[in-house]
């Protein structure tokens, strides 16, 4: 089957997912989540990412709410002074 130039969209069945095809990127959407990749690189909204792996970023890691490492929040968490003249802890 021959697709038309420029753009194409497949509806999958599964759920009411479409799959979109441009000259610029690719977008899937499923329920209330959106995925697009693109020359600005890949956008998920709509929906919590989940991953059982390791992530590692080249560039800066940026929270609009808060960004946890090992259960300390990096917005809220605190540095107890330990000794003087004012050495800090670890974060808690």
């Amino acid at each position: 089957m021959r697709r038309p130039p420029g753009r194409w969209r497949r509806n999958t069945g599964a759920g009411g997912t479409t799959e979109t095809l441009t000259g610029s990127g690719k977008a899937w959407i499923a329920g209330a989540v959106t995925m697009t990749l693109d020359g600005n690189g890949l956008s998920v909204t709509g929906g919590p990412i989940t991953t059982d792996r390791d992530i590692t970023a080249q560039g800066t890691v940026t929270g609009q709410m808060d960004v946890r490492a090992a259960g300390i929040s990096g917005h809220a968490h605190t540095h107890p002074v330990t000794s003087a003249p004012g050495t800090t802890g670890a974060p808690q």
